[in-house]
């Protein structure tokens, strides 16, 4: 390789190094800020449908697998010799494990809005098993070792993430596809209301979100330049829709138990003071414009 092409390579790593280091020193400010809602999350005592709970256990699991993640992306930026096998696959597992735990928060939302219905879990069901296998796949071949040459871990199987790729887009369109499809279906007439319209703007939401963020990763891994320009989106993919669904998570949890707290929202990022009042004058108009908000409702909390 001539010495032009190894500065390129130099450059392409440093920004990997970089970016990786941005977005997990990102996420970890993220986990630590929110560390509150979590505890008082996992310390409610209040009664809950199986349903709630699995959807409760589900972000826990999505943020405890990206913060190990973010752990490992610390810990792979900086030189020097590790042990490069069981390192990348820790990080590849915990990574996929958080970001499709992410995207099957949404899932949950569908089946609640559809009311379970036989027909879009079967969908739902078909699309998540392909998405699981290819990224079980994907967790398999990747490998990395150690190069004296750059002092650090060199990747090998990279581009085997294009297929689970595909799939987790595959997925998310399909997924909020059904949701935005079954709000207007079925919720057409609580859009007025604060519940419904949260939904359907949450849905666009990460829309837009998963789109920005998922598009460019797939186009590089088709292009398939090289093993850092393949991997170098990786880490703000994973990041921002683990962020992404996690808040929009919070952010309905507190509509649909009537807190009015900044820390929920999509758009702030420090937690404050919260209020517990309901609003349940709101709620029972929202049950008798669609009786699925109650099913909603139950779901997320």
């Amino acid at each position: 390789m001539s010495i032009a092409g190894e500065l390129t390579l130099l450059h392409q790593l440093t920004a990997l190094q970089n970016l990786t280091l941005i977005f997990g020193g990102i996420y970890l400010h993220e986990f630590t800020v929110h560390l509150q809602f979590d505890w008082r999350l996992m310390k409610r005592q209040s009664a809950s449908s199986s349903l709630a709970r699995a959807a409760r256990w589900i972000y826990v699991m999505s943020r405890i697998f990206m913060l190990v993640y973010s752990i490992c992306v610390a810990v792979m930026a900086f030189p020097g010799p590790r042990h490069c096998h069981p390192l990348m696959k820790l990080f590849t597992v915990s990574g996929w494990i958080g970001t499709m735990s992410s995207s099957m928060l949404l899932s949950i939302r569908v089946g609640a809005v559809w009311q379970w219905d036989k027909c879009i879990l079967s969908i739902l069901g078909l699309v998540w098993l392909g998405t699981w296998a290819t990224a079980i796949y994907s967790m398999v071949k990747v490998d990395s070792s150690y190069e004296n040459i750059i002092h650090s871990c060199a990747f090998s199987g990279v581009h085997g993430d294009l297929l689970p790729t595909v799939a987790l887009v595959i997925s998310d369109c399909t997924v909020l596809t059904l949701l935005l499809f079954g709000l207007q279906r079925k919720w057409s007439g609580a859009r007025q209301h604060r519940t419904g319209h949260l939904l359907w703007t949450q849905g666009l939401l990460y829309l837009v979100i998963a789109t920005l963020s998922e598009v460019p990763l797939l186009i590089l891994l088709v292009l398939d330049i090289n093993s850092i320009m393949n991997t170098i989106l990786v880490t703000p993919a994973a990041i921002i829709l683990t962020i992404s669904a996690s808040r929009l998570y919070r952010s309905l949890h507190a509509s649909v138990r009537g807190e009015d707290t900044y820390a929920e929202h999509f758009t702030k990022g420090t937690l404050h003071g919260t209020s517990l009042a309901p609003k349940g004058i709101e709620l029972k108009m929202l049950r008798k414009v669609q009786g699925t908000a109650k099913i909603e409702g139950s779901a997320v909390t």
